[in-house]
């Protein structure tokens, strides 16, 4: 006699759809406009945890959990008031203090604003300035718009690849650099152009390129140039 299905295995059989919860399974799908902007729970985020399995995946960078101090975080909330409106300004200000959108941040965030993390996560993945992963100490962004394209914006990055040690969205294990890909950077009459940080580096040779890399990573910053 063939032994029956135990309870967890005809549980674990049930269309998915059936256990989510109607708020979730009914909600706008999609990335985040002013349309679906409001948190599906009216009771905010108390009730969104009551209701809302657990995030599947990876929606935040992998790593396993640690305490982290919430103490800049916590204060940028309380300038703006907990006012939910303020959403996009107060992720600006958590990225500027911790460097990325740290998890943690994030859920505290969404707690202290009383809306869903999922529309928080929303946010931070829709505009590509925030960043979920961590990032290193200097940023460098190398223009890919026509003009530095045309007069070796490819070199570029094909020298910083073969000095650091790192492609697109990628940070040295140091955690330096982290260099970042942009259509443009306005600057077509300095092609090729980069930034490390907020300085403008333009037209850039492979020999100055090596040169403002030796700089920032003994802990200095070169002028600008151009």
């Amino acid at each position: 006699m063939e032994r029956p299905p135990s309870s967890a295995t005809c549980a674990s059989n049930e269309p998915k759809q059936d256990r989510i919860p109607p708020a979730l399974r009914d909600a706008p799908r999609g990335r985040y406009s002013s349309e679906n902007s409001t948190s599906i729970f009216p009771n905010g985020a108390a009730e969104w945890r009551k209701n809302s399995p657990p995030l599947r995946g990876k929606p935040f960078p992998s790593g396993r959990r640690h305490r982290m101090d919430l103490t800049k975080a916590d204060e940028i909330i309380d300038e703006y008031q907990q006012d939910r409106s303020w959403l996009v300004m107060i992720l600006q200000d958590v990225q500027e203090a911790y460097n990325y959108l740290p998890a943690p941040a994030l859920r505290r965030v969404a707690d202290r604003l009383e809306i869903a993390l999922g529309q928080v996560y929303n946010v931070a993945t829709f505009y590509s300035s925030f960043a979920l992963e961590q990032r290193g100490k200097h940023l460098i962004r190398v223009c890919d718009g026509t003009a530095c394209h045309l007069r070796g914006a490819v070199n570029l990055r094909e020298e910083i690849t073969r000095q650091l040690g790192i492609t697109e969205g990628q940070t040295t294990p140091d955690k330096m650099f982290t260099l970042e890909e942009v259509a443009c950077l306005g600057a077509c009459a300095l092609a090729p152009v980069m930034t490390v940080d907020s300085e403008y580096h333009g037209q850039m040779t492979l020999e100055k390129l090596r040169q403002t890399l030796e700089v920032y990573s003994q802990g200095e910053v070169p002028a600008a140039t151009g």
